[in-house]
């Protein structure tokens, strides 16, 4: 009698390869189809992780001053990283520093397992003082993995730093 259940496989890059018809006892499997051929042939594990970054947590920053964050990730997969092959880091959520939100592998880099890269994003910081976070996260051919990173920065505000101030020798 034929199988109730159908195979599912998935691709190294992430597309549906499936059976075309059910397997049934004493007849040969059916070939296994897939809308993408792959480039790199084993199983896929993405895994980045995240090595260092320029500007930590909590740096204070004057309302609308530019600045350049750059993460350091080691490729800590199976996958090498490329542009051609569709890795980038995106935006997710939280406060926009920036107008890109998204950051490709530079172009003619490839990224092998054990290996780092710095990539960088050029931010501004919010006009308005106060504490701001947004976050990002790892993508291939626009499927999400890996836990997200962020940039968490302080803009001061001149007025609220006066206050402080003021408080401050009113005090003494």
């Amino acid at each position: 009698p034929c199988s109730s259940t159908q195979e599912t496989l998935w691709t190294a890059q992430g597309e549906y390869m499936g059976l075309p018809a059910p397997q049934c006892e004493g007849e040969p499997n059916p070939t296994p189809f897939s809308a993408k051929k792959s480039t790199q042939s084993q199983t896929m594990v993405n895994r980045a992780t995240f090595i260092s970054e320029t500007i930590p947590d909590d740096t204070e920053f004057a309302p609308n001053t530019p600045f350049i964050k750059q993460f350091v990730f080691r490729n800590d997969g199976n996958y090498t990283w490329s542009r051609e092959e569709g890795f980038y880091i995106a935006y997710e959520k939280g406060d926009v520093f920036s107008e890109i939100t998204r950051v490709d592998i530079p172009d003619g880099v490839t990224v092998k397992s054990g290996e780092k890269v710095t990539l960088k994003i050029p931010m501004v910081a919010p006009s308005k003082g106060g504490d701001y976070i947004s976050h990002w996260i790892w993508k291939y051919q626009g499927i999400s993995f890996q836990t997200d990173f962020w940039t968490k920065i302080i803009v001061t505000s001149p007025k609220y730093g006066a206050q402080l101030l003021s408080q401050e020798q009113s005090a003494t």
